[in-house]
């Protein structure tokens, strides 16, 4: 059986240039070039060019497919707009990594998993439209889509003993019980234990609607107010995310001290596995019946 890779880069930021384009199609005879977008795909070889270098310079996104088993999802962020040691609380294997650009100004994200029993032949293309939106939630702070890759990783690791039982899962993301079509298809491409989904989200409160974070911007001060709208006329990148973000710092600050409760307690990853097993007998038996 011949084995079948699949690399697609997407630009999002801003378009590629004449030059970056005529570097990528130097790569491999089976590259496909566009401003946006480059893919390369093989049924034998290998792609001899840097992923890392491509992502740091070039990408803003990255989807792999492989006959083997092997998926790889990787997003370049602003480092400004970045929680590093946030991000870090979700890294549980090496499964799970980010890590900055050598110039600082970007935060690689990186899903990394290989699964044996998936060692069959899929088609590549499309997965990154799919997944694509996922990067945008990231930057604005929503992280279901991390949280679910670590469900994924924390599983895997057990298994392989890799990590203690008693370890803790990250702070349970608002929404869980409805997942974007991004995260949705996030759980197909890593095919996440839906048990331990449906486990999970016992502990996710709704997550705030856009109108409701709006009633907060009376809640600014003045100066406060009149400095976004400067930066607003100056045209500055990304402000939409930096005010939902101040909007929501005020929001949960007046947040209800029950609800504050709630998110202290984490469960241990043993206990979501095992919970899950019972999720899926239960089911089981209904079927049945």
């Amino acid at each position: 059986m011949s084995e079948y890779q699949y690399y697609e880069f997407r630009a999002i930021d801003s378009p590629l240039t004449a030059n970056q384009r005529e570097y990528l199609d130097s790569l491999s005879s089976r590259a496909r070039v566009t401003p946006h977008a480059a893919t390369f795909a093989y049924n034998y070889g290998s792609f001899h060019g840097s992923t890392e270098k491509l992502m740091s310079d070039y990408f803003d996104a990255m989807v792999y497919v492989s006959n083997w088993g092997s998926r790889c999802l990787l997003f370049r962020m602003p480092a400004a707009l970045m929680d590093l040691k946030q991000l870090g609380l979700f890294i549980v294997s090496e499964e799970i990594d980010r890590r900055t650009t050598k110039d600082k100004k970007h935060i690689l994200l990186e899903l990394e998993f290989h699964d044996d029993d998936r060692a069959d032949w899929v088609d590549g293309e499309g997965w990154l439209d799919d997944l694509i939106g996922l990067r945008e939630e990231l930057i604005r702070g929503d992280l279901r889509g991390l949280y679910l890759a670590w469900l994924k990783a924390a599983e895997n690791a057990l298994l392989m003993e890799a990590i203690d039982a008693d370890t803790l899962e990250p702070p349970v993301p608002d929404g869980l019980n409805d997942l974007s079509p991004a995260q949705q298809a996030l759980v197909d491409y890593l095919e996440i234990n839906r048990a331990m989904i449906s486990i999970a989200a016992q502990k996710s409160k709704p997550q705030q609607k856009k109108d409701k974070l709006e009633q907060w911007i009376d809640e600014l001060s003045k100066p406060e107010q009149r400095d976004y709208l400067i930066r607003l006329s100056n045209g500055e990148s990304n402000l939409s995310v930096l005010l939902n973000r101040r909007l929501l710092e005020l929001a949960d600050s007046k947040a209800q001290p029950q609800h504050k409760e709630e998110n202290i307690s984490r469960r241990t990853i043993s206990t979501l596995v095992e919970a899950s097993k019972v999720w899926n007998e239960k089911n089981k038996n209904k079927a049945k019946g």
